[in-house]
């Protein structure tokens, strides 16, 4: 269940378990409400500060997952990157061979006509 819905579940139990002692007790119904008034508010604000702390773990958590995530993409980018130059490289050296593979060829053929 949602932490925030158990939240205001414990805190409305809580003022409807001090609505039932006012009745039963109506003799010390002011005590009783002036509890009320101080309990409520504290059940409130510990309840918030425990969400607020399983949020921040939460967050953490998947932050940390995330950066996980992109730290092995940005690994990844750089293994390709390389990949793509060592192949472009090699596509260069094989583009110049060929080049100078029909330079000497366009020279045998001038050799040849003559």
């Amino acid at each position: 269940m949602d932490k925030k819905i158990e939240l205001t579940i414990m805190a409305t139990s809580v003022a409807i378990f001090f609505a039932i002692l006012v009745e039963v007790w109506s003799k010390y119904s002011k005590l009783l409400l002036s509890i009320e008034v101080i309990v409520l508010p504290v059940v409130y604000y510990v309840g918030y500060e425990i969400l607020m702390k399983q949020q921040k773990k939460d967050f953490s958590e998947l932050l940390t997952v995330v950066q996980n995530r992109g730290n092995a993409l940005e690994a990844k980018n750089i293994q390709l990157k390389t990949i793509v130059q060592n192949r472009g490289n090699a596509l260069k050296a094989k583009i110049i061979q060929l080049k100078t593979e029909q330079k000497f060829l366009k020279k045998l053929i001038k050799f040849k006509n003559k």
